[in-house]
């Protein structure tokens, strides 16, 4: 038999609402699967997981986010409240560090703040939150360079807190992490030779401080991205579980139950058709009684190779509902198209020639019931136009589709009437 179907039916969790579902690849699902079990997973996906999973990150932290990028805002927006008081700052200082408060820092923050606000699952956002606490401190080396200059000493261990806090909390990805720790380096490289320092043995313990918090932010950059990768695929393959069928790898009864409502609010919108088509494997109980469970499974799944094909499309689904039973449901699609598909598709499951006993008439075929779908109609009442079809088709000999207004004539279309 051949390879397991189409990618499984994966949705998104309640934190990761950025998107209504996601499909997976096989390829894909082995990658999850990896990330998963190994003990030191990739640092990066393929670039869609990638794409998904900084989007699920962003949505999870997008408070605290926010909360951070507020936090610069109030304590650089009321420093000449508190600052004259408090920090006792030369008035040939106040000029300048206005300036930089003022000018860089709040205006970049508040841009940064709105996008995290408006906007929290862009990966702009992020970018900008990145961007904010890279100038920051920057400019918190600036001030320690300006305020020596006007004899006015700054802990020298103050612009550190700004990649500390961001890493700790934003939880942003590591290649960011690390972006806003070179920044960091840089800075206190070029302030080093703007503002060379005594060698004394308070300034040692600074630099080895310094040293110690520059690898703990490196270190729990490094863990906190692989956690959240690991717990992240972990979510998307109990959600791949939850939605698909583990034989087939087609969408499950649960997926195609709220993947219909999904395409019906779309046709509402759009005010077009769906298709529904319900397909059962004629006389499966045989296959399984001559071959054994083991080659139905095959079966089954070579069937679903078959019902993938015709489930391309994006809003397109293919389900297996249980045992030998198939679901079909077509988005935007007339009547005549859809009928010609079906019966191409009870064609095609015929011409797999799987034969189950010495016999020609031993071979795997299908029946089929297939309908054009009102966008009002309810899920119950369309099942219960296609199963009405379906059993008229087996009632006629089986190997056939029988569609909408088949019922009516004499005789019904067969599987290769086209």
């Amino acid at each position: 038999m051949g390879q397991r179907g189409k990618a499984g039916f994966g949705r998104f969790s309640d934190a990761d609402r950025d998107s209504d579902s996601l499909s997976f690849s096989p390829k894909q699902i082995l990658a999850l699967d990896r990330c998963v079990n190994r003990r030191r997973p990739s640092l990066r996906f393929e670039p869609r997981l990638e794409s998904a999973f900084g989007r699920a990150n962003r949505t999870h932290s997008a408070g605290v986010r926010l909360l951070l990028t507020l936090l610069p805002i109030l304590l650089f927006g009321t420093a000449p409240i508190w600052g004259p008081t408090l920090m006792d700052v030369p008035k040939s200082l106040t000029a300048p560090l206005r300036i930089i408060e003022f000018a860089v820092i709040v205006p970049l923050f508040s841009l940064a703040s709105y996008f995290q606000w408006r906007w929290p699952q862009w990966a702009v956002s992020e970018r900008l939150m990145v961007l904010a606490a890279s100038v920051q401190t920057a400019c918190l080396f600036w001030m320690m360079v300006l305020g020596r200059a006007h004899g006015f000493a700054i802990d020298p261990l103050i612009p550190i807190c700004a990649p500390l806090i961001l890493i700790t909390f934003c939880q942003p990805r590591l290649s960011q992490s690390l972006f806003v720790l070179v920044i960091y380096l840089i800075a206190a490289v070029i302030s080093t030779h703007l503002m060379p320092r005594d060698d004394t043995n308070a300034d040692v313990m600074e630099r080895v401080v310094e040293g110690v918090l520059l690898l703990i932010a490196a270190g729990s950059a490094l863990v906190g991205d692989q956690f959240r990768r690991r717990s992240w695929a972990a979510r998307q393959l109990l959600a791949v579980q939850a939605y698909a069928d583990p034989l087939t790898g087609l969408a499950n009864r649960r997926a195609f139950e709220d993947h219909y409502e999904l395409v019906q609010r779309v046709c509402q919108r759009e005010r077009k058709q769906m298709y529904l088509a319900l397909i059962d494997l004629d006389h499966f109980k045989r296959v399984n009684d001559s071959m054994g469970h083991d080659f139905g499974d095959g079966v089954l799944v070579e069937v679903s190779l078959v019902l993938a094909h015709y489930a391309r499309r994006p809003l397109d689904l293919a389900a297996r509902l249980g045992g030998e039973e198939f679901v079909l449901l077509l988005h935007d699609c007339e009547g005549r198209v859809g009928d010609t598909r079906v019966r191409a598709l009870i064609q095609q499951i015929e011409a797999l020639h799987i034969a189950y006993g010495a016999d020609d008439s031993s071979q795997v075929t299908a029946s089929a019931g297939g309908t054009a779908v009102d966008a009002q109609m309810r899920l119950a009442d369309a099942y219960r136009k296609a199963d009405n079809l379906l059993y008229e088709s087996k009632r006629l000999g089986r190997n056939r589709a029988t569609v909408d207004g088949d019922e009516k004539k004499p005789v019904a279309v067969l599987a290769g009437s086209v």
